[in-house]
């Protein structure tokens, strides 16, 4: 990513001036900075986890229930004879 050219710790990502700029600092600094909880980057990750683990879920489970509720093949009641020649 174009932040971690700046080295660690360094980018934009880290230390989210520009969220704090947008919000006009009314959070305390430790919100803005590091990734642990209760931080933006935490929160933005369980948010972002939580949303794609539900999409993931609707995904799997439609496609498993379209696969599921497809009607069966008929079978027939006659034997089948196999000729050997």
């Amino acid at each position: 990513m174009v932040s971690d050219l700046s080295g660690i710790g360094e980018g934009f990502r880290y230390s989210n001036e520009w969220l704090a700029r947008l919000t006009q600092y009314r959070f305390p600094q430790t919100f803005y900075e590091g990734t642990t909880i209760g931080s933006f980057n935490s929160w933005m990750r369980l948010i972002t986890g939580v949303l794609f683990g539900v999409g993931a879920g609707w995904f799997l489970f439609s496609s498993l229930g379209t696969a599921l509720s497809r009607p069966k093949h008929k079978t027939s009641d006659s034997k089948v004879a196999l000729q050997v020649d």
